[in-house]
């Protein structure tokens, strides 16, 4: 089961929201980030035994049980812990608002100097109000998950790495262990919707980054530098599954010469260490269409975390997003 639904970037905001942290350096901001990750992460699954414990009063299920062998053998449903693998999973979103967060820290603070962590805290509890231009070098200059950058991709492999080891070794309600996945499907409009401004340039509200992907509009270097980046990450780490979204302009998959890239992508992606990617061919102009006119878009599919949905079915932020990032695509 997945089991919990974990917001990375929350602990930015409780990192950045606590007056009384002092940091004499971007190490002591990278381990208190850590420490909180830590105290939350054992928070939430400490606060999913007792709903585990109740899944087999709320939601049994004896027709799926009736297809999984040891479920049979012991007369148990998978509600009650039946099967041969017990595990629970722990959904972290966010990754790429998580590490451009940390890179924004680092460039602002620690290296251009251009203020201090206290004046950033403050402006963050402001919203980015009265700090437009600051805001814009954060966006603009501040390095970004999803290029290729070793500088920053390692940050990722030490916030996820630190991650699935914690969630990897908590054992569960049901006499196995929990296990760690990275990815976010739609969520990342609820989750942005409760986390506070975000030191890259996010603004409270905002959606964060889906799946692995980069934030929209900050794959500088395309999908070879978003390949390159996710492909740093240990993917044995994820057993509860990690995601990444490629989107591309109908006009480079057009014949022979599309599928070949298609293909070429693919085998690079899985020779590099890739674990899962998922591809949208998709225009903006189609997408705005479809969402002013659904009637005429009933099959009109995206893939969206590994399986295909309807784009008129997603709310209208989940469609923004979209569209967004195929504009994108085209500047």
């Amino acid at each position: 089961t997945m089991t919990v639904w974990f917001n990375l970037a929350k602990v930015i905001e409780l990192t950045m929201s606590d007056v009384q942290f002092k940091p004499k350096n971007f190490e002591d901001v990278l381990n208190r980030y850590l420490q909180i990750l830590q105290e939350k992460l054992a928070e939430s699954m400490a606060q999913a035994i007792p709903w585990e414990k109740l899944w087999n009063e709320i939601n049994p299920s004896p027709l799926l049980s009736g297809t999984i062998q040891e479920c049979m053998e012991q007369g148990l449903d998978v509600s009650q812990f039946g099967t041969k693998y017990v595990t629970s999973g722990v959904m972290c979103a966010g990754i790429g608002t998580v590490v451009d967060s940390l890179a924004a820290i680092r460039y602002l603070v620690f290296e251009e100097k251009l203020l201090s962590f206290a004046e950033l805290q403050k402006i963050l509890s402001n919203n980015w109000q009265e700090a437009e231009e600051l805001r814009l070098i954060a966006w603009k200059r501040a390095p970004k998950w999803g290029n290729g950058d070793a500088h920053v991709d390692l940050l990722a492999r030490t916030v996820v790495d630190y991650a699935a080891d914690l969630i990897e070794h908590t054992p569960n309600a049901k006499g196995g262990f929990y296990q760690m996945g990275l990815w976010s499907i739609d969520w990342i409009i609820e989750a942005g919707s409760l986390t506070s401004a975000t030191p890259e340039g996010r603004r409270k509200g905002d959606v964060l980054s889906k799946n692995t992907s980069s934030t929209i509009g900050c794959d500088h270097e395309g999908v070879s530098g978003v390949m390159e980046s996710v492909c740093c990450l240990d993917a044995t780490k994820f057993a509860d599954g990690m995601v990444l979204d490629v989107m591309l302009p109908s006009s480079t998959v057009k014949g022979d010469a599309g599928i070949e890239l298609i293909c070429s992508l693919v085998r690079s992606f899985f020779a590099k260490g890739g674990f899962f990617i998922h591809f949208n061919i998709l225009s903006p102009e189609e997408l705005k269409e479809a969402q002013q006119h659904p009637e005429k878009y009933q099959n009109l599919q995206i893939r969206l975390c590994g399986w295909n949905v309807r784009f008129i079915d997603l709310s209208e932020k989940m469609q923004n997003c979209l569209i967004q990032e195929a504009e994108n695509l085209e500047m």
